[in-house]
């Protein structure tokens, strides 16, 4: 093999000296291997020497012949024809497939579409955009696809907003008083709730919402011994809202609620009276996002109407009519999101 590189070496010096060469004038030149011949006699001295000294467990590494590659020729580059050793030079930068005439060569192949050598160049004129090439996508340039239409896309995840909240309210209880002849017509509570909105592309938002209410009201009229009046309910019922206005941290949005009674009761020392009634209520809400997630307050504006479905008296006959009432809250909560 260092026989045929020497050979090799020797013949492309001599023939990048001529702009054009006689192919059959060259190979008719006698060649002096005299001092080819005294080189390789003198490295085949050591051969076994190399081999003996190869470390045990160790297999040497054998090169492949280097494969094929994508490279950019740049205007200007000198060219030599492998069949004529015509020389010329390209007047455009083209890309090219290229090939080393041998694993670290100065002298590369310039490719043909079946892989035959056609020309020969410089190695260090060409440029691999193999990387790059191997990023594009691999599918077929010639099929045409149909262009998906807007019904086509699907989501498949599901996701739910739970939303937890505390609420401060204040409300019209005339019924209430009246059967528990207190002093007091207005009733002061707080309200748990729990929410879980299914978001949607919908504009408008549809949701769940279950609530435990609890207020008290003052005593009766002149008998502070017998304690105040404790007001228990559990409400359930869907909401909606819309989404007003966003912005990178924060957004604002308008609920609607409409819920029916569970269980809604009132009781003193001697009494316990029971109702049915339904709730409607228009809120706004703003909501903050922070690191620990998105926090939420608002106020809302109720409406509800009852009536008095059982108790314990036997001086008030069940059913009574059914009586409006209005009351105003305010809250703050905190938000989840979970995908399903």
């Amino acid at each position: 093999m260092r026989f045929f590189f020497v050979v090799f070496f020797l013949l492309s010096s001599s023939i990048g000296a001529q702009e054009r060469i006689d192919l059959d004038e060259y190979l008719d030149q006698e060649v002096d291997f005299s001092i080819l011949q005294k080189i390789y006699d003198e490295t085949s001295e050591y051969s076994d020497t190399f081999i003996d000294h190869t470390p045990k467990g160790i297999t040497p590494k054998i090169r492949e012949v280097n494969p094929p590659f994508r490279a950019v020729l740049p205007k200007g580059a000198h060219l030599t024809r492998v069949e004529s050793l015509e020389r010329f030079k390209i007047n455009e930068t083209v890309y090219v497939r290229a090939q080393e005439q041998f694993p670290g060569s100065q002298t590369s192949f310039i490719l043909s579409k079946d892989n035959r050598p056609l020309y020969t160049t410089l190695t260090k004129n060409l440029t691999s955009i193999e990387r790059i090439v191997n990023l594009a996508p691999s599918g077929d340039a010639t099929v045409v696809y149909e262009a998906p239409t807007k019904a086509s896309s699907s989501d498949t995840e599901f996701q739910l907003e739970t939303n937890l909240s505390f609420h401060l309210e204040s409300i019209d209880a005339s019924l209430i008083s009246d059967l528990h002849q207190t002093s007091e017509s207005r009733m002061s509570g707080n309200r748990f709730q729990l929410q879980v909105f299914a978001d949607t592309a919908l504009p408008i938002d549809m949701g769940l919402a279950m609530s435990f209410f609890s207020a008290n009201l003052g005593s009766q009229d002149g008998l502070e011994e017998f304690g105040s009046v404790n007001v228990n309910g559990i409400f359930l019922g869907p909401h909606l809202k819309y989404t007003l206005g966003e912005k990178d941290q924060s957004y604002t949005e308008l609920i609607f609620k409409a819920e029916r009674s569970l269980s809604f009761k009132s009781t003193d020392d001697f009494i316990e009276n029971s109702y049915n009634g339904v709730l409607f209520g228009l809120g706004a809400e703003w909501t903050y996002k922070t690191f620990l997630g998105p926090f939420f307050a608002g106020a809302d504006l109720k409406f509800s109407r009852y009536s008095l479905n059982s108790t314990t008296s036997a001086e008030v006959l069940a059913p009574a009519q059914k009586i409006s009432q209005t009351g105003f809250g305010v809250y703050f909560g905190y938000r989840v999101m979970v995908n399903l």
